[in-house]
């Protein structure tokens, strides 16, 4: 489950990666490629480094995408304090779908924690 960030930047993982640390659309477009084995061996790890560094380029698809592989445990280590923070920050500049799992996971959170 992805944030669309428009169409692909580029054609193939190279050259995603090769465009990456000056257009973050292009790191998340070669963490998709990564992320479901589009073109290249299936490497969620991977996935999730391009997404982190989308992310700190201020691209929300790319942390939204953080959020979802933490929340999973995909690539990464489960973190759920984490995806919560970054479905937050994704919420607030307008993406209903991470407001919706933000709140999914303070609803989760607080089941857990009892009455």
């Amino acid at each position: 489950m992805i944030v669309a960030s428009g169409p692909p930047s580029c054609q193939d993982v190279e050259e995603c990666e090769g465009q990456c640390p000056e257009r973050p659309e292009a790191c998340v477009s070669a963490g998709r490629l990564y992320e479901f084995g589009h073109g290249v061996p299936s490497n969620p790890a991977r996935a999730f480094g391009l997404y982190e560094q989308a992310c700190g380029l201020n691209s929300l698809a790319g942390c939204y995408n953080v959020a979802v592989l933490l929340e999973a445990g995909h690539g990464t280590p489960r973190d759920l304090t984490r995806a919560s923070e970054l479905y937050g920050r994704v919420c607030a500049k307008g993406s209903p779908t991470a407001c919706e799992r933000s709140a999914n996971l303070a609803s989760k959170a607080k089941k857990l924690s009892g009455p």
